[in-house]
């Protein structure tokens, strides 16, 4: 009689050990480097164009009123887009702080396209046209809503640079109030008799604006960095 002899079964192979997980380079550090980059050229820009219509082109009371002057096209629709371009990165970078600071400064960056879109009349008078009227309410929403995304960016956050943001937001509103009372045609411009101080005033507004953009840019998107960064070695040192 013959014995037959069963093999031994082979033993489970060992799982190999896990990689660690990197943190991915598209979505993660590389991403809001790119955006924090994105929003503080486009702020410069605005600065360098818009200043560049103001100190070099001939005088005008209003900002809105550079893009009738020779040469004055390019400099003032190109600062409101660069404006409007850097808002809307600065919008990506708050996300993570709340998604009604992301939604203002969505809205004030829109605006800011539209507002590019649509000059004003070229004469100023108590008729305006569409584009006059299309352009004065999107101004507003852009120089109402800048100010107001980097105080909702700033609830809940502590620290120096926290703080500074809230200051130049607080500034940046405060400005936006006086040039909306001495605006031509308000209750007080009238009472003051119109002395043109509406121009500087608005010129200050939009100085403020842009320098809160790149602030924000800046401060929110350290914070952002640091946060990927800390999740990524979290995730390595677990693995």
């Amino acid at each position: 009689m013959t014995t037959t002899t069963l093999s031994p079964l082979p033993a489970p192979l060992a799982r190999a050990p896990r990689a660690p997980r990197a943190v991915p380079r598209t979505g993660g550090l590389d991403e809001w480097m790119l955006t924090r980059l994105v929003a503080v050229v486009g702020s410069a820009c605005a600065a360098v164009l818009l200043g560049y219509a103001v100190v070099a082109l001939p005088n005008r009371l209003m900002l809105s009123e550079y893009v009738h002057v020779p040469g004055g096209l390019v400099p003032f629709v190109g600062g409101l887009l660069a404006l409007a371009v850097a808002a809307a990165a600065v919008a990506r970078l708050v996300s993570h702080l709340g998604g009604l600071a992301a939604l203002v400064l969505r809205a004030g960056a829109s605006a800011a396209v539209v507002a590019a879109a649509f000059p004003t009349d070229e004469s100023r008078g108590p008729a305006m046209s569409l584009s006059a009227q299309i352009h004065r309410y999107a101004a507003l929403v852009v120089f109402v809503s800048l100010p107001l995304g980097g105080w909702l960016a700033v609830r809940g956050n502590a620290g120096l640079r926290w703080r500074l943001v809230r200051g130049v937001a607080g500034v940046s509103s405060v400005v936006v109030a006086a040039t909306l009372l001495l605006h031509p045609g308000s209750p007080v411009a009238r009472v003051l008799g119109h002395p043109g101080w509406e121009g500087g005033v608005q010129r200050l507004m939009a100085a403020s604006d842009v320098v809160l953009v790149a602030l924000t840019a800046l401060v929110a998107g350290s914070r952002r960095t640091g946060a990927v960064r800390a999740v990524g070695e979290h995730a390595a040192c677990a693995a």
